[in-house]
């Protein structure tokens, strides 16, 4: 297993299990490396593994979302292009979402310096497409926080419902309604 899906396969594990309940024990027993080999990877345990989970989907939101929005004209098809790719990333509300299950009960300042250049970056992606769309200042301001509400939310609803129903009507909503 090489590293990236080394990240891969432990960022599975926190969106199922959260920063607090998972174990190093859990992800040995995944990974099928020891925890000395663990600790090779990630001196610094489990944050690091956090933190690199992390890493990996702020570079993911950068290679994927944000790079897409320079290869698209039509506002309204790049806003389409991004829900997509996010209705993926989440598996269509399937996958939990890191910025929650990270951020709960969790007190480190390294993972939470992450999730919020994760959030920020989110904010550039629905950011650009709403001043692309004309919106004044103040409504895009409005618009990107809106639309990361819903989308956090319905990730949120979904697990505790257990219906990812919830997820994929409001990417619906969102694609329906962001230009308006």
């Amino acid at each position: 297993m090489n590293k990236v899906e080394l990240v891969q396969t432990i960022a599975h594990e926190f969106r199922h299990f959260g920063y607090n309940a998972l174990t190093l024990s859990q992800i040995a027993k995944v990974t099928g490396l020891g925890k000395a080999s663990l600790y090779h990877h990630f001196p610094g345990g489990k944050e690091d593994m956090a933190i690199e989970v992390l890493k990996m989907a702020r570079k993911w939101i950068e290679d994927e979302l944000i790079s897409s929005l320079e290869n698209v004209s039509n506002t309204k098809e790049k806003l389409k292009i991004i829900l997509e790719k996010l209705n993926t990333f989440y598996d269509s509300g399937k996958n939990y979402c890191l910025l929650d299950v990270m951020s709960t009960g969790n007190n480190s300042i390294k993972i939470s310096q992450e999730i919020k250049m994760i959030s920020e970056s989110l904010v550039v992606v629905f950011k650009k497409i709403a001043t692309e769309a004309g919106f004044s200042k103040e409504k895009v301001e409005i618009k990107v926080h809106e639309a990361l509400c819903l989308i956090q939310g319905a990730l949120i609803l979904s697990r505790a419902a257990q219906d990812n129903k919830i997820f994929k009507r409001q990417i619906k909503h969102i694609e329906n309604n962001f230009l308006l």
